[in-house]
């Protein structure tokens, strides 16, 4: 018999995912991500455009989230959202990834696909992430 998925079946498999990420994940893959990604991100945040923009924007607020996670000062995400965003991270800075960023066009498709996948497990955590970094202006 199938089972209509509610949403708290999809939040209970959502944090079982998260936390299988969670046990992979060490404290230096979150500084790595953290240090590398904003750098990545930097270099090519002028010559991204279009589709990729909202990638951008996204890998900007995941990034930031991390390097508060990793100086102590923002601690109120489950240890399985922060696994997740450091997935999106590492993968979006490796050069080795499905498609090399160097194709024209296309070149960051499989990042964007990451990206928003880590994005659909964590989007009420980044959403309060948000609001708390501009709680502090």
């Amino acid at each position: 018999m199938n089972e209509k998925l509610t949403k708290d079946n999809k939040d209970s498999i959502k944090k079982q995912f998260q936390a299988a990420l969670a046990d992979g994940i060490e404290e230096s893959d979150l500084v790595y991500a953290a240090e590398k990604g904003k750098s990545k991100l930097e270099a090519i945040a002028i010559n991204v455009r279009g589709k990729f923009e909202e990638m951008i924007k996204i890998l900007s607020v995941m990034i930031s989230m991390l390097s508060d996670y990793k100086n102590g000062t923002y601690r109120e995400i489950p240890v399985g959202s922060v696994a997740a965003v450091v997935i999106a991270v590492l993968y979006f800075i490796n050069p080795f990834d499905v498609i090399p960023d160097i194709v024209p066009g296309v070149g960051y498709a499989d990042d964007a696909f990451i990206v928003l996948l880590a994005l659909k497990l964590v989007q009420t955590d980044l959403d309060a992430y948000e609001k708390w970094k501009a709680s502090l202006t």
